[in-house]
C-alpha cells in the first residue's frame, strides 16, 4: 500500500548505545539511595528506578533474542523482577519502596548496551501511572490475564498494567516482545519460549492484553503482535490493546489498517494525569499560537499530534512544558539552565513529573520580515555557543542516509558527491524558525524551546553545527548578502569555517523539513492546518530546487555577496 509518507525519512531511532555496566551502576544508586530519602524525593526515586530498571529489562531482552550473549536472558530475567517490584510499589499502597528482593547478582550487562529511548516518557508526558488507571478501569472476563508489553516503552508499561491486575486480585503475568520489519508493516515472530508462554495463556482462557504507546500513523506494531496472538490460537476477541491515543482504523496506514484493526479491541488512557497542579489552560496541540500570535494569518503549521504537552499557569504567568520524564529530562534541563545562564533563553523552573516551566515574558514572536544585522548575530553567536558548549559525539551516517532516501521518495535528482561533512559535532536546536525567537523589550532577543528537539525521535539528532546554520539561512529566507553576514559572524565568533560544508546541510535540511511537511500534510489534510502545511510545502520544494541547481561539492568560501544592508 503506497501512502503519503511513502519512502519518506523523517524520524530516527533514538536508540542509545549506553555503557551497560554504567547503566546498572545508575540502578543501583537509585536503589541504594531510597532508604535515606524522604518525601517527594523518595517518590522521584522511586519512579526513576521503576524507569531505569524497565531500561535496563529491554535492552538486555533484545539482546537475548539476538542471540549474542548467553548471560542477557538470566539478566533480562532478574531485571524483570526488579521491574516488577518497582510497579507493585508503584500502583500499591505501600511505601516506595518497602523490603522487596531487588537482587542485582544476575545481571551482567556488556559493555556496550543498546538501549531504546521510551518515548512517552522522554517526549509525550505518558506516567506509568496512566496505564494503572487505564487498567483499573478495564472490564475483565476471566480471573487471569496475560500481559503482553511490546518493547522498548511495553516493558515498563506492561510491568504497571499487571501490578495493577494483580491489586485487583487478579492472576497476572507477563512478557515482552519485539516486533520487526518495516516501521509501517511490522511482523512478529514469537521466539519459542515466548510461543510457550502465549499458549499456556491461551489453554487456559486468560485475557491477552497488548501493551504499547501510540499507535503512531501505521498501526502495524500493535497489529503484528495481535496477528501473532491469533496465529498461535487466540481469540481476536479476547484480545485487548492497551494503548495512549485511541486511533481511527480508516487513518491507520498499515495494509489493509481498517480491516485489520476493526478485529480488535482498542482502550486508550484518557490523557495525562500527573501534570504540575499550577497547569491552567492547555496550550499544546497549536493552540498556544493563540496566546503568542493571535494574528492566524501568521501562524506557523504544526502537526498537534507530535507537540509537546504545553500549559499556561492559573495566573498566566509561566509555560509549562513537558520535557521528560525523571533522567529523560535531565539533559534537556541542563541545555536550558546553560542557555539561560548565557543569556540565549528564558530561565527554567522544575515543576516536577517531567515539566519545567518558564516565565511568559513580554515580547512578541518574530517573522522572517524581520531580519536584522541585530538578529543575524543572534542568530551567529547562539550556533557558536551551541557548537562549543553542547558537543556531541560524532553521529552515525543515518542522516546522510535519509537525504538520500528523501531525494528520491521526492523524485528528485541526487547530485554526486553530496555528503555532510561532520566538523562540529552538537546537539543542535533543530528549530531555527523565526517564531521561535522573541523579540522581548529593550531590544533582546530570546530563543525559546531550545532544549529538546535537537535529540527527539525526529531527524536530525546529533549532527555538525553546520544543520543550525542551514535551518536558519532556510527558515528566515536569507539572500546572499545575509548568508554572508551571518557566516563570517559565526567564524569570529567560534574559529569555525562553515561555509565549505554548508550546501549539503541547506540540501539536507530542506529535504527533512519537505518530507516531514508532506507526511503531516497527508495525515491532516481537510483540517485548518492542511493550508499552512501546504503554503510550506511549496517553500521548501522551491529552496530544494533552487539549491540542486548548484554544485554538490562544498565550496571553498561562500558565494560572493550582492551589495546590501548586511554586506561589509
Amino acid at each position: 500500500m503506497k501512502t503519503p509518507a511513502a519512502g519518506l525519512q523523517v524520524f530516527r531511532d533514538a536508540g542509545r548505545e549506553l555503557a551497560g555496566p554504567a547503566l546498572l551502576a545508575e540502578l543501583r544508586a537509585a536503589l541504594e539511595a531510597l532508604p535515606d530519602a524522604r518525601g517527594p524525593r523518595r517518590g522521584r526515586l522511586a519512579l526513576d528506578a521503576l524507569l531505569r530498571a524497565g531500561e535496563l529489562e529491554c535492552g538486555l531482552a533484545d539482546l537475548a533474542a539476538a542471540g549474542s550473549d548467553a548471560a542477557a536472558g538470566v539478566g533480562a530475567a532478574a531485571a524483570a523482577r526488579i521491574t516488577d517490584a518497582f510497579a507493585d510499589a508503584l500502583v500499591g499502597d505501600r511505601d516506595p519502596l518497602a523490603p522487596v528482593p531487588l537482587d542485582l547478582g544476575d545481571i551482567h550487562p556488556p559493555a556496550i548496551l543498546r538501549v531504546g529511548r521510551p518515548e512517552g516518557f522522554a517526549y509525550y508526558a505518558l506516567h506509568p501511572l496512566d496505564l494503572s488507571r487505564l487498567a483499573d478501569s478495564l472490564s475483565i472476563a476471566s480471573g487471569a490475564v496475560g500481559v503482553i508489553g511490546v518493547r522498548t516503552i511495553g516493558t515498563t508499561l506492561s510491568a504497571v498494567v499487571a501490578a495493577a491486575l494483580r491489586r485487583r486480585g487478579l492472576a497476572a503475568s507477563r512478557l515482552t516482545v519485539r516486533p520487526g520489519g518495516h516501521p509501517w508493516d511490522r511482523r512478529l515472530d514469537l521466539a519459542p519460549a515466548e510461543r510457550r508462554r502465549v499458549h499456556g495463556w491461551i489453554a487456559s482462557g486468560d485475557e491477552l492484553l497488548v501493551v504499547d504507546e501510540g499507535p503512531g500513523l501505521s498501526g502495524s506494531t500493535f497489529l503484528s503482535v495481535g496477528e501473532a496472538l491469533v496465529a498461535e490460537g487466540a481469540s481476536p476477541d479476547r484480545i485487548t490493546f492497551l494503548c495512549t491515543g485511541a486511533p481511527d482504523p480508516d487513518r491507520l496506514t498499515a495494509p489493509d489498517a481498517p480491516r485489520r484493526a476493526r478485529r480488535f479491541r482498542w482502550r486508550a488512557v484518557s490523557g495525562p494525569t500527573q501534570i504540575p497542579p499550577d497547569a491552567g489552560t492547555f496550550v499544546g496541540g497549536g493552540a498556544w499560537r493563540r496566546i503568542l500570535c493571535p494574528d492566524a494569518s501568521r501562524w506557523p503549521p504544526c502537526w498537534p499530534t507530535f507537540e509537546r504537552l504545553k500549559y499556561l499557569s492559573l495566573d498566566g504567568r509561566r509555560l509549562h512544558k513537558f520535557e521528560g520524564l525523571c533522567h529523560h529530562g535531565v539533559e534537556v534541563q541542563e541545555r536550558v539552565r546553560l542557555l539561560a545562564d548565557a543569556g540565549f533563553g528564558p530561565p527554567p523552573r522544575d515543576e516536577g513529573d517531567g515539566f519545567l516551566s518558564y516565565p511568559i515574558l513580554s515580547g512578541r514572536p518574530l517573522a522572517s520580515a524581520d531580519l536584522s544585522r541585530d538578529v543575524l548575530d543572534f542568530l551567529a553567536d547562539y550556533c557558536a555557543f551551541r557548537a562549543a558548549e553542547i558537543p556531541a559525539l560524532p553521529p552515525d551516517d543515518l542522516l546522510e542516509a535519509a537525504l538520500h532516501d528523501n531525494l528520491a521518495a521526492l523524485e528528485l535528482a541526487h547530485p554526486p558527491g553530496l555528503s555532510l561533512a561532520v566538523e562540529r559535532p552538537v546537539i543542535p536546536d533543530a528549530r531555527m524558525m523565526p517564531h521561535e525567537l522573541l523579540g522581548a523589550p529593550a531590544g533582546v532577543l530570546l530563543k525559546v524551546d531550545a532544549g529538546s528537539h535537537g535529540d527527539d525521535h525526529f531527524l536530525p539528532g546529533p549532527t555538525d553545527i553546520a544543520w543550525d546554520l542551514a535551518a536558519a539561512i532556510v527558515e528566515w529566507r536569507m539572500d546572499a548578502a545575509a548568508r554572508l553576514y551571518l557566516l563570517q559572524r559565526y567564524h569570529r565568533a567560534s574559529g569555525d569555517h562553515a561555509a565549505p560544508r554548508l550546501h549539503p546541510y541547506i540540501v539536507a535540511y530542506a529535504a527533512s523539513r519537505l518530507a516531514l511537511t508532506r507526511m503531516a500534510e497527508g495525515a491532516l489534510r481537510g483540517s485548518d492546518e492542511a493550508p499552512r502545511l501546504v503554503r510550506d510545502l511549496d517553500r521548501y520544494r522551491a529552496v530544494l530546487d533552487a539549491e540542486l541547481q548548484l554544485p554538490a561539492a562544498p565550496r571553498s568560501r561562500p558565494p560572493p555577496a550582492p551589495p546590501g544592508r548586511f554586506s561589509g
